[in-house]
């Protein structure tokens, strides 16, 4: 049984009308964007606990590029339909957490920050000023 779609009737064009629907449409908006920017905090931290634990492992138990790749693969046949977790991504997360965990301050702020700037700041050399485009290509930033 199919549910019959209603028509909205259009909003009368009067300007205190407007108004006030603009300003529930701005708390809406307002909403999406806090929303977007906790996933990305969660995420954000997920990829940082993800790396600490890889980085960790690899000191203690020796854990290895094909250990890695186990993961991915293993992960991937768990969780099929969930994506951002392969052996690159792995590895850019270790790489994310080795860079900034000795700067408790700095490793907060990016906590913060949007998935996308968080990742082009990764590959930010922490020895040098240069970066790469996480292939050891140098980015023309």
């Amino acid at each position: 049984m199919t549910k019959k779609r209603t028509s909205i009737p259009p909003v009368p064009a009067s300007a205190p009308v407007e108004t006030a629907f603009a300003e529930v449409v701005g708390l809406i908006q307002a909403a999406r964007g806090r929303t977007w920017q906790a996933v990305n905090a969660e995420l954000i931290d997920l990829y940082w606990r993800i790396g600490e634990y890889l980085h960790h492992r690899i000191a203690a138990d020796g854990w290895a590029q094909g250990t890695v790749v186990q993961l991915a693969a293993y992960f991937a046949q768990r969780e099929p339909g969930v994506r951002g977790f392969s052996t690159q991504n792995l590895w850019r997360m270790r790489q994310f957490f080795e860079a900034y965990r000795d700067e408790p301050i700095l490793s907060s702020l990016l906590r913060g920050c949007s998935q996308n700037n968080c990742t082009a700041l990764c590959f930010v050399s922490s020895n040098s000023s240069e970066a790469t485009d996480g292939k050891g290509q140098h980015d023309s930033r």
